[in-house]
């Protein structure tokens, strides 16, 4: 994930605002249409934000540990990673068989299978998503036999995809324009006791990224996509802060400073992850929804 940046394009002459409720942050977005996306979704996060607390959605912090790499990613990045591995282990152990079909959707270039083949995990790995990714073919990771579909999730046929044992998406569903539509259709294909892992921009991801897809996402709205789900928080106030700092905002590569002081920047990111949980991942950068494997975690 990276801060978004915009094609500006002027409205020909007489043209008429879009409503900023339809406006995609993944596409060309001119000057007036991205503070409208910033001012609409700014809104419109304060306020469900705000029902999430009124209706008292729970969350929980992060529950592992962050395992530190050597690159440049993003902290949001690398604490998801370390997330979907740390469900991968539990997963693992509420299957009790490593051999699995898993179904990533908006899989990109695949690399949740080297997350999930790192938990012990291995079988057939499905990924879907509108577009090949360049590297999906050529990524190397032998416990999963990849296949990729190419299509809409919202028309596609995917009868012979099933039965699968988990379900997963990665910063994915903000990209859907009907996200709940696409996760009606993606859970026809799960096995009787299959899990399921979610994670989604937090509203403190208008911050870091910008206008990015269709929408972030409150507690509330993770409740209702996901209503059986534990709502985990991933980042906090520390790594944002750094994100801040380091990545957003920049318009060119030189003015990325995680790219000019490469060091300095991991050792960064490391210290925010351990305050981030030391103050419990407030405000959350991204949700995970978990739905375990055979019911609720014990």
């Amino acid at each position: 994930m990276s801060a978004s940046s915009s094609v500006i394009a002027p409205l020909p002459a007489g043209s008429i605002r879009p409503d900023p409720s339809r406006l995609n942050g993944d596409v060309g977005l001119t000057s007036d249409d991205r503070e409208a996306y910033l001012h609409f979704h700014r809104e419109r996060n304060a306020h469900l934000a705000h029902l999430s607390r009124v209706e008292r959605v729970r969350t929980l912090p992060m529950p592992c540990s962050v395992v530190e790499e050597r690159s440049g990613s993003s902290p949001s990045r690398v604490a998801m990673d370390s997330f979907v591995r740390w469900f991968g282990a539990v997963a693992l152990q509420r299957l009790a068989r490593s051999e699995i079909r898993v179904l990533d959707l908006g899989c990109g270039s695949g690399y949740a299978r080297r997350l999930l083949a790192d938990a012990g995990l291995s079988g057939v790995y499905v990924g879907l998503d509108q577009a090949e990714h360049p590297r999906f073919g050529s990524f190397d990771c032998a416990a999963f036999a990849p296949r990729l579909i190419i299509g809409d999730v919202h028309a596609l046929d995917l009868a012979d995809v099933g039965p699968i044992d988990l379900l997963i998406s990665m910063t994915a569903l903000e990209h859907f324009e009907d996200d709940a539509r696409a996760l009606e259709r993606a859970r026809r294909m799960l096995a009787p006791g299959a899990g399921e892992v979610h994670i989604v921009p937090g509203e403190k991801g208008l911050d870091l990224w910008g206008p990015h897809g269709w929408r972030q996402y409150s507690p509330r709205c993770v409740r209702r996509l996901c209503p059986r789900a534990e709502i985990y928080r991933i980042g906090g106030f520390f790594s944002a802060l750094l994100h801040e700092g380091m990545i957003s905002h920049a318009n060119c590569p030189q003015r990325e400073r995680r790219q000019r002081f490469t060091g300095v920047y991991r050792r960064l990111r490391a210290c925010s992850h351990h305050l981030d949980r030391w103050t419990g991942n407030r405000p959350a950068s991204l949700y995970a929804a978990v739905v375990w494997p055979g019911g609720s975690r014990a």
